[in-house]
């Protein structure tokens, strides 16, 4: 029987076991109405890359989530998977 080591990978080693894809949010915002959700928002997160977003209560946490899942539509922007721009692709097409 093949055991895997318990131990954590290093950053290199999670880079090539875990491909995955980059994200990036490109002046992302949401307006609901008068009320700003997300204001202008860049970030990057590259490939493999461990993130968090953490922050209080009614600060855009869940609605940014939302944005990149599909469920919510941005007031402005791009999110980017691998550099192509999904805003508009229906969340069951995001993979």
């Amino acid at each position: 029987m093949n055991r895997q080591s318990a131990r954590a990978p290093t950053p290199a080693e999670a880079g090539r076991s875990h491909p995955g894809a980059s994200l990036s949010f490109e002046a992302v915002s949401k307006r609901f109405g008068d009320v700003v959700a997300v204001h202008p928002t860049t970030i990057e997160i590259a490939a493999g890359e461990f993130f968090a977003l953490i922050g209080p209560s009614g600060s855009g946490k869940s609605t940014l989530l939302g944005m990149t899942a599909g469920f919510i539509p941005p007031s402005t922007g791009a999110i980017r998977v691998d550099g192509r721009d999904i805003v508009g692709v229906p969340p069951y097409r995001r993979g």
